[in-house]
C-alpha cells in the first residue's frame, strides 16, 4: 500500500590514526559510539508526500473544535467536531492506511465524543411546561432570573403538589388547615 524509504545517515563515528574522521552509516540516526552535538541528526533530509485528503480535513475539523467558545454550545460544538474529525480519522484509517492501532484508538475517541456529544445534547434541551405553569414561570419566576433547570426541580413532584379544585372544594379552611406549605392560586378564585 505505501512504500517506506530506508533514510542512510552518515555520522561521524571518530578520528582515525592520521586524525580525520571516519564515517559510519547508520540507518537510526544515532551514533552509540561518539556522544556529544554530532550524535543525532537535526532535521529531515527528506519529506514523506502529504497523507491522504480524509487525514487532512480531519486534522483541520479537530483544529476547529479547539476554538469553541467556553460556553455550553461551544462544548457541545467542540464535542461534535471532535466526532466528525475522529469518525474521518476511523476511516482514514481504516480504509487508506490499513493500521489497526491508530483505527482503534480514533475509533474509541469517536465513541467517547459522541457520548459526550449526545449527554450534552441532552443537558441544553428545552425545558417546557404546560400553559399554567409556563405562565407562573414567566410572571413570577423569570424576572428574578431563576433558570428553567431550577424551576422544573421546584415545580417536580419532590417539591410541589399541583391540585385542582371543582367548584366548591376548599384547598384550605381558616383555623382547621395545617399550612406548612405555600399556596400559589394559578387560575380561580
Amino acid at each position: 500500500m505505501f512504500a517506506y524509504q530506508a533514510r542512510v545517515f552518515l555520522l561521524p563515528s571518530g578520528l582515525n590514526q592520521n586524525g580525520s574522521v571516519v564515517w559510519e552509516v547508520s540507518d537510526t540516526g544515532v551514533n552509540n559510539t561518539v556522544s556529544g552535538a554530532m550524535d543525532r541528526v537535526v532535521g529531515c533530509s527528506t519529506w514523506q508526500p502529504p497523507n491522504h485528503v480524509l487525514f487532512q480535513l480531519a486534522c483541520a475539523l479537530l483544529a476547529a473544535g479547539l476554538l469553541a467558545f467556553d460556553t455550553p454550545y461551544g462544548a457541545l460544538l467542540l464535542h461534535f467536531l471532535f466526532f466528525l474529525g475522529y469518525l474521518l480519522m476511523s476511516v482514514w484509517s481504516w480504509v487508506i492506511l490499513c493500521a489497526p492501532d491508530f483505527f482503534s484508538w480514533n475509533f474509541a475517541f469517536l465513541l467517547l465524543n459522541g457520548g459526550q456529544t449526545m449527554s450534552l445534547l441532552y443537558s441544553i434541551r428545552p425545558v417546557r411546561f404546560c400553559r399554567e405553569l409556563e405562565d407562573v414561570y414567566t410572571n413570577i419566576f423569570q424576572p428574578l432570573k431563576v433558570p428553567r433547570s431550577l424551576y422544573k426541580r421546584l415545580v417536580g413532584a419532590e417539591y410541589c403538589t399541583l391540585m385542582t379544585l371543582n367548584e366548591g372544594e376548599h384547598y384550605a379552611t381558616q383555623s382547621i388547615t395545617k399550612t406548612d406549605k405555600l399556596g400559589l392560586l394559578i387560575t380561580g378564585t
